[in-house]
């Protein structure tokens, strides 16, 4: 169930009577529009919006102004970071030993016998039982398996750096937006290292929540849609509180007609 059910346009209540779930609309007996009733839920969002920008900032998020600049922003900690810290941990392991295995192929295909220290596993040391700084003599791996063992380390490393990633936003990623004037940037990302988008605080239209096309449990997951003069998106890796109260603080300083 939504959890108000407001017409986008005059605001007015909308009773049960007003809804059509079948059809999926809702009729506004006060101003007579007829609203889709994600349309209705989006409202209802922003309603949300305003209300948490009128309460104390909650944990996790931060507002200010020193006059010559307005920051605002929340941090994307979570228990979802540390999932992830330790999942890309444990992954961590196989991705070494398969490329170890990789390095250790192409090295004694280009170079030569590996060298007494590479830990290698089935390797015997070379030069009889002198040994004195001869490499190790291990059966090479043929060319063709060590091509297919490159290529299958491929998606391991890549869910290695997804994953990596994903736990360094989780445990120290924001999203901050810095206006100063007219000239706005939003931030996502860890310390120094993110993505930047600019946009023109003077001719933002709308501030409001949308549904993003990922979803999450089969659940639909949201950010905040800034239209001014190139349309923004922030706020999809924030938990609902964080993203309500961001999008509603930045209706009131951007002066967004409620």
């Amino acid at each position: 169930p939504m959890p108000t059910t407001r017409c986008p346009k005059c605001k007015a209540d909308l009773g049960v009577q007003d809804i059509n779930v079948q059809q999926g609309v809702g009729v506004c007996r006060s101003c007579g529009g007829v609203w889709k009733l994600t349309e209705i839920a989006q409202s209802a969002d922003d309603a949300q919006a305003d209300a948490a920008a009128g309460q104390e900032i909650p944990p996790g998020c931060w507002l200010n102004d020193s006059g010559a600049e307005t920051v605002l922003g929340a941090t994307v900690r979570s228990h979802l970071g540390c999932f992830f810290a330790f999942f890309a941990s444990f992954w961590s392991f196989g991705v070494l030993l398969l490329l170890a295995s990789v390095l250790s192929g192409v090295y004694s295909h280009v170079v030569g016998p590996l060298p007494d220290w590479f830990p290698i596993m089935g390797g015997s040391s070379g030069g009889g039982g002198g040994g004195g700084g001869v490499g190790r003599t291990p059966g090479v791996m043929p060319g063709g398996a060590l091509m297919i063992l490159s290529f299958m380390s491929v998606p391991f490393v890549l869910v290695w750096i997804l994953t990596g990633s994903a736990a360094m936003m989780g445990l120290f990623g924001r999203v901050e937006v810095t206006i100063r004037g007219n000239d706005a940037e939003i931030f996502t990302g860890v310390k120094r290292w993110g993505w930047r988008r600019k946009f023109d605080a003077g001719r933002v239209t709308s501030v409001k929540i949308t549904e993003s096309g990922t979803t999450t449990n089969g659940r639909r997951n949201k950010h905040i849609e800034v239209a001014a003069d190139r349309l923004v998106k922030l706020g999809l890796v924030l938990s609902e509180q964080r993203r309500l109260w961001l999008s509603g603080a930045l209706r009131k300083i951007l002066a967004v007609e409620k």
